[in-house]
C-alpha cells in the first residue's frame, strides 16, 4: 500500500516500505531531516538497492521520531504501520510515558 507524506496540502513524498518504493514528489518542501538525504528509489543495480534501503531507513527514522498528536483521527493507524505491532495497547502506553511522564 502506498502512502503519501504531505507538507500542509502539498504532496512531498510517496512511499511503500513493503515494495521498497520511494518517490520524492517535491524536494523543496520535504522535511528538513529528509531534504537532500533521500531520492526516488531505483533498483537497477546492487548499489541502487543499497541506497534505497538506506533511504527507507531514513524515512522510517523520521516518521518514528516526529511528534504526532493523539487527537489526530488516524494517529493509532499511523503508529501501527510505523512500528508494525499487532496490538496498539503495547504502543500507546510506551509513547505516553515518553510524552508525558506522570510518575
Amino acid at each position: 500500500m502506498r502512502y503519501t507524506l504531505y507538507n500542509t496540502d502539498r504532496k512531498v513524498l510517496a512511499f511503500d516500505f513493503k515494495d521498497m518504493y520511494l518517490e520524492v514528489l517535491d524536494d523543496e518542501f520535504l522535511p528538513y531531516a529528509l531534504r537532500g538525504r533521500i531520492c526516488t528509489s531505483s533498483c537497477d543495480t546492487k548499489a541502487d538497492i543499497k541506497k534505497t534501503l538506506h533511504d527507507i531507513d531514513a524515512v522510517k527514522d523520521f516518521l518514528s521520531n516526529r511528534v504526532l498528536s493523539f487527537r489526530r483521527s488516524n494517529a493509532k493507524a499511523i503508529l501501527y504501520h510505523i512500528f508494525h505491532k499487532k496490538s496498539l495497547q503495547i504502543i500507546v502506553p510506551r509513547l505516553l510515558y515518553h510524552v508525558c511522564p506522570c510518575q
